[in-house]
């Protein structure tokens, strides 16, 4: 999944601290929560600790120091899977429901 800067999305499982980031100095990150709503403000493309090739995200509302990764001195990312694109909803079609029918007759 592609995301991109300033779209909404929610984290929709935990992300694991300790395990996240392989070789990591300091584990002072602050990461997201479940079910809170974030606006994607960059993200990088890398490894994953299983190898798999995806993106990374950053946040608006979460901020990190930067931090030695195999990628070098990085703010930290959170792996794409971790999260869902906000849907909006269109409810068009059910204001449309609520208007009086205009009922015509053939003769």
């Amino acid at each position: 999944m592609n995301f991109h800067i300033g779209q909404k999305v929610v984290c929709i499982k935990d992300v694991p601290r300790r395990e996240y980031h392989p070789g990591l100095i300091s584990y002072d990150e602050i990461f997201p929560k479940v079910n809170r709503i974030y606006t994607v403000r960059g993200y990088f493309d890398s490894y994953n600790k299983a190898g798999k090739f995806g993106q990374f995200l950053r946040f608006v509302e979460l901020r990190n120091k930067p931090q030695s990764y195999r990628e070098g001195v990085i703010e930290c990312g959170y792996w794409y899977e971790y999260f869902s694109p906000l849907q909006k909803t269109d409810i068009s079609i059910f204001k449309k429901m609520l208007e009086p029918i205009k009922e015509t007759i053939n003769e």
